[in-house]
């Protein structure tokens, strides 16, 4: 992602508004998170059952796909979950790095994993959100509700 693409983007994506739009967006992020980690005991081969952590997810069901972060070997997976032509990304973000994790070998084929290292701390975190697109750099399409999770491992 280019820099002022990056920037264009990380104001739509996470300054949308006064605070009280932050406040709603935290408020939901929060409570999908919950539903999330409780959707994922069903997903089997996770790296969750075996690293023994809970993960941070969005949305299950959401056209754009499912996506999930383990703070415990900072991996991001993603899952193409509907077999329309466009590929599930996970946009995520945090204090010092932006990037992306792509699933662009079609619909229910399973997991994609993407191994990233991050800073570790206390009060670190990363916001992701996961999008459809049309190809590796299309529009974004059906975004989920961003979801907060701590890097340093709390679950």
């Amino acid at each position: 992602m280019s820099s002022a693409l990056g920037r264009v983007h990380e104001r739509q994506y996470f300054d949308e508004g006064e605070g009280s739009m932050r406040v709603r967006r935290l408020i939901a992020a929060a409570s999908t998170t919950i539903l999330s980690i409780a959707a994922v005991v069903l997903v089997t081969g996770s790296p969750a059952a075996a690293a023994g952590t809970q993960p941070f997810c969005t949305q299950p069901g959401a056209h754009a796909g499912y996506g999930c972060f383990w703070p415990q070997g900072d991996i991001i997976g993603v899952n193409d979950m509907f077999k329309d032509g466009l590929r599930t990304v996970v946009e995520w973000r945090t204090d010092d790095r932006t990037g992306e994790c792509h699933d662009a070998n079609g619909g229910q084929n399973g997991w994609t994993y993407c191994n990233y290292d991050f800073k570790e701390g206390r009060d670190k975190i990363i916001v992701f959100r996961t999008v459809a697109r049309d190809g590796a750099h299309g529009a974004d399409k059906y975004p989920t509700v961003p979801v907060v999770g701590w890097i340093s491992g709390r679950a």
